[in-house]
């Protein structure tokens, strides 16, 4: 992270240190979230729903080279 601070110009930066020192806790406090499998690309055309009002709704992701596990948030956010 230092070498990037440094790449980015954010070395000098003021609460550069600081941030930098709290990282670890941060990835700890977000991997500790409910973890799912999710679309981290989604956007509306890569989305196909079912028709017909006899039937359950029926969803399919398509672009499923940005499928990952992530926080299951992600899929809300994603969605609304």
């Amino acid at each position: 992270m230092l070498l990037a601070g440094a790449k980015f110009e954010l070395k000098d930066k003021q609460g550069w240190e600081i941030a930098i020192d709290k990282i670890e806790k941060l990835k700890s406090m977000y991997l500790a979230l409910p973890q799912t499998f999710n679309h981290n690309d989604y956007t509306a055309e890569n989305l196909a729903l079912s028709l017909g009002a006899t039937h359950r709704l029926k969803a399919i992701v398509f672009d499923c080279d940005y499928f990952t596990t992530g926080v299951a948030f992600n899929d809300w956010r994603n969605m609304v």
